[in-house]
This record gives C-alpha cells, structure tokens and sequence, in this order.
C-alpha cells in the first residue's frame, strides 16, 4: 500500500510541477485595464491639444547569473503603454514620432495608433 501511495505521489508531483512553475512566473504587459478604454477627454481638458487619458508603467528585474562566478547582470524589461488623445494638427506632428533606447540586442518597441474612426497603424 504504501508503494502505490508514494508512486502516485511522484507521478501527481512530477505532472504539477511544470504547471506550478509556470504559474509562478512573472510577466509584464499581459493586462490592459479598463481605464485604457475611455476614448473622450474630461470637459476640463477639451481645449488642451493634447490629452493622456491612460498610462502605465511597469519593470521587471531579473538577475542573470553564471555557476561558480557571482552575477553576471541585470536583465531589466519595461512596459509602457499610454493612451494619449491628440486633438489638433499641432498635437499629430509633436507625438508622430517617436524615440526609444534599447541596451542589448533583444531590444523592441511597438507602437500603435488609433485613429479617431477607429482605424489600427500598427509600427514595429
């Protein structure tokens, strides 16, 4: 009895663990929130030519390490999503381009743009 009760152990550990450390890993950038969805500026900005109706930032630091040798260094990822309304022609000429630093060479950016008839410009 106690032979099957450890072999069914092992065998319900070893087809968990894969999903248990899947669970426990981190991520950035899977969840956008309701506030993301709001597409009209507040009366008391109407007048501005540009608005940022959502934003969020988040950073996720992960220590890359070598056996035997200490820490190697820092893999830092970063998630920023805006949503910025522009409502003049001044406003579409500051915020039509755009500027990012990558360190490495695993660095990218995306870039979408929504129109106001609802029309996706995807940038890569």
């Amino acid at each position: 009895m106690n032979k099957i009760f450890c072999k069914c152990l092992v065998f319900l550990l070893t087809a968990l663990l894969p999903v248990i450390s899947m669970a426990q890993t981190p991520s950035i950038g899977e969840k956008i929130e309701d506030e993301f969805k709001v597409t009209e500026v507040p009366d008391k900005w109407k007048n501005e030519s540009a608005v940022i109706i959502g934003m969020k930032e988040e950073y996720l630091f992960k220590r890359q390490a070598l056996r035997g040798k200490g820490v190697s260094g820092v893999n830092i990822k970063e998630f920023v999503h805006k949503r910025i309304k522009l409502q003049d022609k001044n406003a579409v000429e500051k915020f039509s381009t755009f500027f990012y630093v990558t360190i490495g060479t695993d660095g990218k950016a995306d870039y979408t743009v929504i129109k106001s008839d609802g029309k996706r410009l995807r940038s890569i």
